[in-house]
């Protein structure tokens, strides 16, 4: 079996670009700090509010095994059992669901709401 990824639902703030990564069954919430920033102060800053705001969109988020301290980093998984089908595919109506209000949690906890 490959690995399976997917990268998306990302935004931009203050330098420090969010977003999603698929990496194989793990839902993770990684960062890019562009402009030089403190990393490991964005890192906790922004695990700390995804976590706290999880709860309002129905999402369970959790601490990564480790935090990383480069440039680019997981801050923050999903605990989700959408990609462990068994044998059975993976229901794609679901997946795009989960995707869609991904997308709305990161853009709300970015404080970019519509």
């Amino acid at each position: 079996m490959g690995f399976m990824g997917f990268w998306g639902l990302g935004c931009t703030v203050n330098g420090i670009r969010v977003y999603l990564q698929l990496e194989q069954r793990n839902v993770c919430f990684k960062i890019t700090v562009l402009d030089g920033g403190d990393h490991k102060k964005a890192r906790n800053k922004l695990y700390k509010l995804f976590v706290n705001e999880a709860d309002k969109f129905g999402l369970r988020v959790k601490k990564p095994k480790r935090f990383g301290s480069g440039k680019t980093m997981t801050f923050a998984v999903l605990e989700t059992e959408i990609f462990d089908s068994g044998d059975k595919p993976i229901e794609l109506e679901s997946v795009v669901k989960l995707m869609k209000d991904l997308g709305i949690f990161i853009k709300h906890c970015a404080g970019l709401d519509d």
